[in-house]
């Protein structure tokens, strides 16, 4: 017999298992599971049995997601699209819309709904002569995609218009023979990536904010690229033209970095308000031109070369150009003529064959901290309404004419700052202080340098000449070696773009790091020690003053950090050699951001140690290091 409790539980356990049967039967499993999404693929052309042979007529019965595959072939019509779907070509080169039939022309493909995808299929002749009412393709929507398609228009129109339109992806296209190959107004956030965009009237005509033209090839259009509004950005492209009545880029607000412009009339069109920056600049009849709508633009890092003219700034105002290579222009480097509050620093401007650089008309300009060598004037301001600029520590090198100045300038920074090392200077250094009447040398001449056409002079010609060290963005190991006062927080100051100088101390084998504009932690600079300086990018820096002449760098047993101060060069193995103890010379490349390291007597990477570099050293002994090596 059963016991009472035990039955009662397990009629209890069964009614409530029937329980939950009973309920889960009622439930509707379609009310919980998601739906699967039908995208179904609708075929055009081809012999396949329920093939359209209209797109319209497929894209009218296709539904969101679907695809419509075009079969090779060419297809007069022109099409309009409502639905989200993908337009996929079967072979671009074979796959073709063409928008002119029956007498009549118009846009062979407007969009007007987000999210749609057209790739492999070539789209051409809307017919209508040069005139943006008739396109290749018209964009009315957002986040579309046009991926390896061909626009061609025979010069009837533009190739793809963007109305109203953002955040679409042009990738890979080729567009051809257009009035503007891609023409888009007030439009942001669009990316055109990898195109050829060549043989149009205009490649692109851009006006909006935030869009990015990269990894273009523009080639023989009459202007490649004319970009306005703000935060454009331009990047990668290969800009070659065919003579003097094109242009490569008019950009204003915007920026521009790591292109090719080359062999067109006038490279670049600059500004107001353009960022150019690591970039070739090349056989053009101008390198980059700007006029009294364009200032406040910033030209780094970049080369200007084999021009006809390099840089043309005309009634143009607060311009940098920074860190460039303006060399081998045939007429010359820079000119500025009626354009004032610029400044040209840290650049190498050589080998241009008439003038390195020219001033006319102008005031408040600032060239400091250049090469400028091999031209037949290395400066010439040769107007008498030039004056207050500013030249100083600049090289001025194995020119013809080193200079030549018809206004009132400034050639020196004053004293202690000094002025330029000019190579032709004959005076000696026996004397210091403002009137150079104190004995003992301050590393400026007794006697000042007379500048050709007035008045003007060096008061305090440079000694030896401005060292220019290259620095990397990221982490850089260097030396100062220049007599100095600095800290930490001088040195980062005097180098443009240094956010940390870290220190490596030897006694404690630790490292002590200032950040730049903070009271923390700041140390002297010593001469014959190096230290990690940090740059936000690439940068030059550029410093002079009374060479050191010795030192007494204390060498502690295991590593250490020493900096090479003398103007020639030396190996890893001759200075590990001239360190009692050491086995091991190690150098930063700020380029790989690596170590490269030397174990002495040893025949491997052995590596050269240029003026202004820190190394570390491992030694086994505790000794003083006063140069040697």
């Amino acid at each position: 017999m059963i016991p009472y409790k035990i039955l009662i539980l397990g009629i209890t356990v069964c009614l409530v298992f029937t329980g939950i049967i009973i309920f889960i039967d009622t439930i509707d499993v379609t009310d919980v599971q998601a739906q699967p999404t039908v995208r179904n693929t609708l075929y055009v052309g081809g012999v396949g049995s329920g093939n359209y042979s209209s797109i319209q007529d497929a894209i009218d019965d296709a539904n969101n997601g679907d695809t419509v595959f075009i079969y090779t072939g060419t297809y007069h019509e022109r099409i309009i699209v409502n639905q989200t779907i993908t337009i996929r070509g079967e072979e671009r080169k074979y796959t073709t819309i063409n928008g002119t039939f029956g007498g009549t022309n118009g846009t062979v493909v407007k969009i007007y709904a987000n999210g749609v995808c057209m790739e492999n299929v070539t789209v051409k002749d809307s017919g209508g002569g040069w005139d943006y009412d008739y396109a290749g393709v018209k964009i009315y929507s957002s986040y579309n995609t046009l991926n390896n398609c061909a626009i061609s228009q025979k010069w009837d129109g533009d190739g793809i218009n963007l109305i109203n339109s953002e955040n679409n992806m042009i990738i890979n296209c080729s567009i051809i023979q257009c009035y503007t190959g891609i023409y888009s107004d007030s439009n942001s956030n669009n990316t055109i990536s990898q195109c050829n965009i060549s043989h149009n009237a205009y490649g692109i005509r851009l006006w909006g904010q935030n869009n990015i033209i990269e990894k273009c090839i523009f080639f023989r259009n009459t202007g490649s690229i004319v970009a306005s509004g703000n935060n454009n950005t331009i990047c990668h492209c290969d800009i070659i033209g065919i003579g003097s009545n094109h242009f490569g880029l008019a950009v204003s607000n915007g920026i521009i970095y790591n292109c090719n412009i080359i062999c067109v009339g006038y490279g670049i069109y600059a500004g107001p308000n353009l960022y150019l920056t690591k970039s070739l600049i090349k056989n053009n009849s101008v390198g980059i031109h700007m006029d009294q709508w364009s200032y406040q633009n910033h030209f780094e890092d970049c080369t200007i070369s084999t021009n006809y003219k390099g840089i043309i700034c005309e009634n143009s105002n607060n311009n940098l150009i920074s860190n460039c290579i303006i060399k081998e222009n045939i007429n010359y480097g820079i000119s500025f003529e009626q354009s004032h509050n610029n400044t040209i620093i840290n650049c190498y401007i050589t080998d241009n064959t008439e003038w390195g650089i020219v001033l006319s008309d102008c005031y408040n300009n600032t060239i400091t901290g250049n090469i400028i060598n091999n031209s037949n004037y290395g400066i010439d301001i040769d107007s008498s309404t030039s004056n207050t600029n500013r030249i100083y520590h600049n090289n001025f090198i194995n020119n013809t004419h080193h200079a030549y100045d018809n206004g009132t300038n400034s050639w020196n920074n004053d004293y202690p700052s000094g002025g330029n090392y000019w190579d032709d200077y004959t005076g000696s250094d026996m004397y210091h202080g403002p009137h150079q009447n104190i004995s003992g040398s301050d590393g400026f001449g007794d006697t000042p340098y007379n500048i050709t056409g007035g008045g003007n002079q060096d008061r305090y010609p440079l000694m030896d000449p401005v060292i220019f060290m290259e620095l990397d963005q990221g982490w850089n190991l260097i030396t100062v070696p220049f007599e100095n006062n600095w800290t930490a927080e001088t040195l980062g100051q005097n180098i443009r773009l240094c956010t940390v100088v870290t220190l490596f101390n030897a006694s404690t084998q630790t490292f002590l790091t200032h950040v730049i504009g903070t009271s923390h932690d700041d140390f002297p600079i010593n001469g014959g020690v190096g230290y990690f300086v940090y740059c936000t990018r690439d940068h030059i820096f550029s410093i002079y003053d009374l060479p050191i002449t010795c030192i007494n760098v204390t060498i502690y047993e295991n590593w250490n950090l020493i900096g090479w101060y003398h103007d020639y060069t030396t190996t890893a193995e001759s200075l590990g050699d001239n360190i009692t103890g050491s086995s091991v010379v190690i150098m930063f490349d700020s380029e790989t951001q690596m170590f490269v390291t030397h174990v002495i007597d040893t025949p491997h990477d052995n590596f050269t140690i240029e003026r202004g570099m820190g190394v570390f050293i491992y030694t086994s002994d505790e000794s003083w290091w006063t140069g040697e090596g």
